[in-house]
């Protein structure tokens, strides 16, 4: 097969060195490019049109979903891998339905990594597959009413307070956040607030 050429996006710079040096020794992968930060990656991926782009999901600057619309458009052919230690499964469908190929932990093995991009430009319809046999949870992702909740949440807002600033009940405001929890899986009021905002839904002040 010929070269696959890879842009590597991560904001933490030690972990992103790593993996430049690892996929630089092997003969079928060539590091076209790096990035720190989404409008970064952006900037790169139109330059050189990669084949694949290793994302990470929680970088500096503009929200994850950003990143991959604008890839998508810019470079049409680039597969978009998401290489992350969230593993939600809201995460997981949002970024697939974005235009995300696929969708691995940074705990996976070196030698699975690899094999992982290679099959992904060969196969890249792969995990599409999966997805769309069982992985989309049944509630999708959050709506509209849902967003302005989970958004008042972060701001440190109680049930009531929200409830007086939205014009609804108090225990319409409950029934919200139980369907948020469900959603995005939290566990915890911050938790779906910290999640919500790595969503792109909201922004965690």
């Amino acid at each position: 097969m010929s070269r696959v050429r890879i842009v590597v996006a991560d904001d933490h710079s030690l972990f992103r060195d790593g993996l430049l040096a690892l996929f630089r020794l092997d003969p079928h992968l060539e590091v076209v490019g790096e990035a720190s930060h989404g409008e970064e990656a952006i900037d790169v991926v139109t330059r050189v049109a990669p084949d694949v782009l290793l994302l990470d999901v929680s970088m500096p600057g503009i929200p994850v979903l950003t990143t991959i619309n604008f890839v998508r458009r810019r470079s049409p052919r680039t597969r978009i891998a998401i290489l992350t230690m969230h593993d939600e499964l809201a995460l997981r469908t949002s970024l697939l339905d974005a235009g995300a190929s696929d969708f691995w932990s940074k705990s996976v093995p070196s030698r699975e990594l690899v094999k992982n991009i290679k099959e992904l430009v060969r196969a890249p319809q792969r995990d599409k597959v999966q997805y769309a046999r069982g992985r989309r949870p049944a509630g999708g992702l959050l709506s509209a009413r849902e967003v302005d909740v989970v958004r008042l949440v972060g701001n440190a807002l109680s049930n009531k307070e929200i409830a007086t600033r939205l014009g609804i009940a108090e225990g319409t405001v409950k029934r919200h956040l139980s369907s948020i929890f469900a959603k995005l899986g939290a566990t915890t009021r911050l938790d779906a607030a910290r999640k919500a905002a790595r969503l792109g839904l909201t922004v965690l002040e």
